[in-house]
């Protein structure tokens, strides 16, 4: 009889967004099959009971191809007939087996009397699987939820396949917490994905002192699965003479099996005795409590020891949560053991308290002012800084970067201000607001014209200051820093900012490859060259002094004590000692952030020295470390390319990208490791990559760019015209016809040696008619691209794209005659070189410019 297929799981399973790419992982790696059906559909767990024919039989009543005897009837059954000859052993023991012996293990015989009648509403419940979608309570007396202790009772579960795991440990360092939450919500979906375990959905939060996720809709049980069972080596299966030992027998008995149906199969280590047959899935709770260690295992490579678990951690582990329906789920994880308590902050609300599901979770820690979502809690610390910063006057303008950072540090999101001296204020701005934002942690606010108000608030991890010791520690604190910057610009002063920048002429100027001296020389051959190249002579004075002064900053005392603000203390020290606009803003600039919202360098000395300093970091990264991958980025290479790119794109220059590489390789001279043109190759490889991924940012379809950048990608500025004009033209009626003769032509003329047209051997009027609208459109093409207007040029080809299609329609391309078929193709790559003058067509999708 014909085997049942292995089951599959019939819960949907509408996988989060941020683990599509897990989900593909998991499938790779061999997960089982998933369906996506409706939850009424799903077919109740399968059982190990075989009916007649050893085949896998339900036991809830789902999927049954007829009724099941009852007991009365079975009684009334005449004597059952001897098996036939040749029907397996297992077989017979199975005929003559009472029917509760048939039940899985984990299900408990039960018998059922025969004058109770089950419910008609219940029994449709049953068999179209609907009933464990809601748990409802036993009536009193008879199973009823007991009180718990402290008189809290327990909630009633309304959701069937809730996993609930939260982690707290000891304070994570901020940058470390967002990194462990999203791998742990990964592994988990991954861990369950490859058991066919998918959930509907997933939720994942976390604060410095606990992770935690949530998966909903999980199925009752793993699908049951073809598996494949060894058994002993083959020599000791069968005898010399192909008999089966008795260590076969035992093996075809232990599996209820004929020793006949066993089959030999080799493996890594030989030939063993195997049988083939459907594995019946483990119940939830079994699957969850192997994978749910194992992804908490693998959280961390490295760490301490905080116990003798499974693996290490970075902070000490203090409890797991771990709950499936309400009920505690059997695990352990380095030494601590799963339960369904857990505790709020560790000083405010430190008593434990009982969870049950995840809503009551949520609600419970939200009542003692925990906010476990981190967009949430980032929105909340939002609301009560700008609350905080009316209340005192003032405004406050917050970077989305330090939004975020500050969210990390609190679970509570609070906010408490405060007062200082106004003469403590007579500081740059940008330098109060940075060292305060360090170290304590105080932002200063502003008034309506953009200067610095005597008030600051502050982030904390509590909701409120009723005594005010916090907001007096706070003031100490901040006056006795701000006194600190007062006494290092005093200091810095007293030195010029040119006599500090000759003093590390001899100096490493971190790239490993050369001094500070070495690479000011090279900035400054750079950007002189593109002075000229440009028509800036009259820059060419302000940025030899600039780059005279590049680096002189990281000698003085201030950016030693707040790093990132090297360049900008240059600027202002510049600006202090009376430079001209155009060099002091060029350093200022320097020290510019390279994120999307970070405004560009000002005048073309600035972003002439902003590109020469980044593409000599870029040729130092790639030769000492190569180019950077998903994982790997010790340099920073990739932001720093992806502001050079952004800088070309926006600033107007028009610089060729490829010789900017190979200008900046030259520079270096010998003291590159390794080929230099390995380097320019690769660099400009990694560019062109930068350069899509901009585009992207920008908001053009993948098809537009792959098109653009095909033809010519070296000219930024010139790039985006024509990225801009491909835009615009592809929703004119003309631009499918464009597209379908670019198609055409490349699909004739792909991998043909290149020919000349000869005008003797156009006999066709088709043909002839294409070359003469081949020379009106390269020329109007011609004047559209010299003056920069490629929608016109993109719009004179469709003239073209007529003479095309009626040319494919009267004239044979591949004619019998060498010397005819030679020149259409000649005349076909000279319309497809016209065709790719603005981009290359043929990569557009012809239906989007329907």
């Amino acid at each position: 009889m014909k085997r049942r297929s292995p089951a599959r799981i019939a819960s949907p399973c509408s996988t989060p967004a941020a683990f599509s790419k897990a989900a593909s992982v998991a499938a790779g790696r061999g997960a089982l099959p998933i369906t996506s059906r409706p939850a009424s559909s799903c077919c109740g767990p399968l059982s190990r009971r075989r009916g007649k024919g050893g085949r896998a039989m339900p036991t809830d009543g789902s999927r049954r191809r007829r009724p099941r005897r009852t007991a009365k009837k079975q009684a009334r059954k005449a004597p059952a007939e001897k098996p036939a000859a040749g029907q397996p052993a297992s077989e017979k023991k199975a005929a003559e087996k009472p029917a509760a012996e048939h039940k899985p293990a984990d299900q408990e015989p039960t018998e059922k009397p025969a004058a109770e009648k089950e419910p008609a509403e219940k029994k449709a419940e049953r068999l179209s699987g609907s009933a464990a979608a809601e748990v409802p309570p036993p009536a009193a007396g008879e199973g009823a939820p007991q009180p718990r202790p402290g008189g809290a009772s327990p909630e009633v579960i309304r959701t069937a396949g809730e996993l609930l795991l939260e982690l707290r440990v000891e304070e994570l360092p901020p940058r470390r917490v967002a990194v462990l939450a999203e791998r742990l919500a990964t592994r988990i979906f991954e861990e369950l994905m490859s058991c066919g375990l998918g959930p509907r959905d997933l939720s994942s939060g976390f604060t410095r002192r606990r992770l935690m996720v949530c998966c909903r809709g999980l199925p009752p049980r793993e699908p049951d699965r073809q598996g494949r069972e060894l058994g002993p080596p083959a020599a000791e299966a069968w005898d010399e003479d192909g008999r089966p030992t008795a260590a076969l027998v035992r093996f075809a008995e232990r599996l209820e099996v004929e020793p006949e149906e066993v089959e030999r199969v080799k493996t890594e280590k030989g030939e063993y005795a195997a049988v083939d047959r459907q594995l019946a899935g483990r119940p939830l709770a079994a699957a969850l409590s192997e994978l749910v260690p194992r992804a908490l295992a693998g959280l961390v490579s490295r760490g301490v020891r905080w116990g003798g678990g499974l693996g290490p951690f970075p902070r000490p582990l203090r409890s797991l949560l771990a709950l499936l329906d309400g009920e505690v789920l059997a695990i352990g994880f380095a030494g601590l053991t799963a339960g369904d308590r857990t505790t709020g902050h560790p000083v405010l609300s430190p008593s434990p308290f009982r969870v049950a599901d995840y809503a009551g979770y949520r609600r419970a820690l939200r009542a003692r002012g925990i906010l476990v979502g981190e967009s949430e809690r980032r929105a909340a610390l939002q609301a009560r800084l700008e609350g905080a910063a009316a209340a005192a006057g003032g405004k406050l303008s917050l970077p989305r970067d330090m939004l975020q950072r500050l969210s990390l540090e609190c679970e509570i999101p609070g906010v408490v201000g405060g007062e200082v001296d106004p003469r403590l204020l007579e500081l740059p701005p940008e330098i109060a607001d940075a060292a305060l934002a360090l170290r304590p942690g105080a932002l200063l606010l502003r008034d309506a014209d953009g200067q610095l108000l005597p008030r600051f608030v502050v982030v904390v991890d509590r909701p409120d200051d009723p005594d005010q010791r916090v907001c007096r520690g706070y003031e100490r604190a901040v006056a006795g820093r701000l006194t600190d910057l007062h006494h290092l610009l005093q200091a810095d002063r007293e030195i010029p900012l040119a006599r500090r920048a000759r003093r590390l002429d001899e100096q490493d100027d971190g790239s490993g490859l050369g001094t500070w001296g070495d690479k000011r020389a090279r900035l400054t051959a750079l950007v002189e060259s593109w002075c000229r190249e440009l028509g800036l002579d009259d820059h060419a004075a302000a940025a030899r002094e600039a780059i005279a002064l590049f680096g002189g900053d990281r000698d003085t005392a201030l950016v030693r004590e707040l790093p990132s603000l090297a360049g900008v203390v240059g600027g202002l020290y510049a600006r202090a000692e009376g430079y001209v606009e155009a060099v002091w803003q060029a350093l200022y600039d320097q020290g510019l952030s390279t994120s999307d919202d970070a405004p560009l360098p000002r005048g073309p000395v600035g972003q002439l020295l902003a590109i020469a300093s980044r593409l000599d970091e870029l040729v130092a990264g790639v030769a000492l470390a190569g180019i950077p991958t998903s994982r790997r980025d010790p340099r920073r290479l990739r932001p720093l390319a992806q502001g050079l790119v952004r800088l070309l794109m926006s600033s107007g220059l028009e610089l060729d990208l490829d010789l900017l590489v190979v200008g900046a390789v030259l520079r270096f001279g010998e003291r590159l490791p390794g080929s230099g043109d390995e380097v320019v190759a690769a660099l400009q490889s990694f560019l062109l990559e930068r350069v899509k991924n901009e585009l992207g940012r920008r908001g053009y379809a993948y098809d537009e760019i792959a098109a653009a950048t095909a033809v010519r990608a070296n000219l930024l500025p010139d790039l985006l015209r024509r990225m801009e004009a491909l835009r615009r033209a592809r929703s004119e009626p003309y631009f499918g016809a464009l597209v379908h003769a670019a198609k055409r032509i490349g699909s004739i003329v792909q991998g043909a040696d290149e020919h000349k047209i000869r005008p003797s051997l156009l006999v066709e009027e088709a043909e002839q008619a294409l070359h003469a609208t081949l020379g009106r459109v390269r020329a109007a093409v011609d004047e559209a691209i010299g003056d920069g207007r490629y929608e016109e040029a993109l719009a004179a080809m469709a003239e073209l794209a007529d003479a095309v299609d009626r040319f494919f329609a009267d004239v044979l391309v591949m004619d019998e005659d060498q010397e005819r078929r030679h020149n259409r193709i000649a005349l076909l790559q000279s319309a497809r070189r016209v065709l790719w003058r603005v981009a290359r067509l043929q990569e557009m999708e012809a239906g989007a410019a329907d």
